[in-house]
Parts: C-alpha cells; structure tokens; sequence
C-alpha cells in the first residue's frame, strides 16, 4: 500500500511540474505561414537559410516529448525517494529548465543533467541545492564540456583538480627555475590540468575549457608563494658552501571545485539515484 500512495505522489507531482510547461510560450516562427511567407519574399539566400535552419525546428522538443521524458526520467530517479519528500518544485528552477529542454532536449548529456536538477528540486532533501541560476550554468555548457565536468568529479582527488609548482633561485642575478614555468600568470595551471587531462578521451579544448569553468565559478586557482633568503648555500659544482645571498621563490598553485561548483556537481551531473 506504501508503494502505491509513494507512486501516485510521484505522478501527481511530475504531472503538476510538466503541467508547468504549457505555461510556458512556445516559439513556433519557423513552421508558421507569415514566416515562410517572409522567407519567400526575400528570395535565393532567405530559401538558403530556410534550408539549413530546418532541421533546427525539428530538434526543438514539444509539449508532448518533453512531458514524456519528464514523466519517465525524473519519476525514474525519484522512485527511492520516500513518499512524504515529493513536493511540488520551485517554479524559479522548474519553469526555466523545462523551457530549456526545448532545445538541449536532442542531446543526451545536457537532457540528463537538466532531469537531475529537476529531480533534485521536487526532493524536498535536496531542494535547497537546486539554485536557480544552474539553469543558465548548463545554458552556458558544451555537451563535451559537461562531459568533462563528469569525468573530473568522479576522479579520486576530487573536488582537487591538480597541481602545479614552479621554483625560482636567484644567485647573485643569475636565476635558475625548476617546475612548470609560465609565459603569463595563468599558464602555470593552465599547463599541468592539459596534462592531467591527456586522458580525456573526448576531443575538446581542453585550455579553452577551462576559462569557461572558471568564468562559471565550478573550478578556481589557489595560489601560494613562499619567499626565502639565505646568506649562503651549497655550490653543486664545487660541492662545498659558498657563502653569499640567495633568494628562493616557491609558488604552488592549486585548482579545484568551489563550493558554488561541489553543489553544482551533486545536484546536477551526479546521476540521482
């Protein structure tokens, strides 16, 4: 009996969130007559652009397919969530991501983390890390890049990305640099997460990437610098100690998950189960 009153509190719920969708207006300017009127009057290149926009409008989710993964995805990962944790979700999150599902909805891995966000915003446990703003981050997210997001969260160091360091001494004018060294003062991160992705078997840019996540506010670099002068230090060619100064500059720099990015992680690209 359990089980059927926590099934039909899921259905009414989903079927109150994907109700939400015919709230919303549906943009319909490429199949409607005025526009293919406007298109033909324009001649040769608006046909053109007729043409290749057309598959566009058939990528476009309807009312229909998107009630219909709704109603299968997120009831799916809503099925071991006790009965009395369904409630109705946030009209600022749910509203926004359903209006995006028209249009990432032909793509696997945007759809999924849409339906993740939904899903976790109809938990009442989790609702509160459904921020409305993770909308406009997964807007603002290549498919390859979410992709990349995925694969960085499930490493073992996670939500540490990688490290870098970079030493420099300094001899009498002479300077001697161990480490990454950097053209710029982000290069030095920069260099070593392009390696700690060489495993990433998806073609993406992965320094381009980056900024992105960045500019996001998902990834940021901690950095360090530890300065230290010594009057005198052992010379590697005469094996002996030589006195005179020495200046050390050490620099480490740390990338990793922020906080706003953890939370973005859990609720949006973790697969709820």
């Amino acid at each position: 009996m359990q089980d059927e009153n926590s099934s039909s509190n899921v259905k009414d719920v989903i079927e109150a969130t994907t109700g939400l969708v015919q709230a919303v207006p549906i943009y319909e300017d490429l199949i409607q007559p005025a526009a293919r009127e406007v298109g033909t009057a324009l001649g040769t290149v608006a046909k053109a652009v007729n043409v290749v926009l057309a598959p566009i409008s058939m990528m476009v989710w309807s009312y229909d397919s998107i009630k219909s993964y709704i109603s299968t995805s997120v009831s799916k990962k809503l099925e071991n969530v006790p009965t009395e944790n369904i409630v109705p979700p946030n009209p600022v999150v749910a509203v926004p991501a359903i209006e995006a599902l028209r249009y990432t909805g032909h793509d696997e891995t945007l759809r999924e983390m849409y339906a993740n966000l939904l899903a976790n915003a109809i938990d009442i446990s989790t609702q509160e890390n459904a921020h409305p703003s993770f909308v406009e981050i997964i807007k603002q997210l290549s498919p390859k890049e979410a992709l990349l997001l995925k694969w960085l969260s499930e490493k073992e160091d996670y939500p540490e990305v990688c490290t870098a360091y970079s030493r420099q001494t300094i001899r009498s004018g002479w300077g001697h640099v161990n480490g990454w060294q950097s053209s710029g003062s982000e290069g030095l991160i920069k260099s070593r997460f392009v390696e700690c992705c060489e495993d990433f078997t998806t073609d993406l840019d992965i320094d381009a990437a980056l900024d992105n996540f960045r500019r996001l506010l998902i990834l940021d670099v901690g950095k360090n610098s530890v300065q230290e002068l010594r009057d005198s230090f052992v010379d590697l060619d005469s094996m002996s100690v030589s006195e005179s100064l020495e200046l050390e500059v050490r620099k480490d720099e740390r990338l990793f998950f922020t906080s706003f990015g953890v939370k973005f992680v859990n609720t949006c690209v973790t697969n709820k189960i």
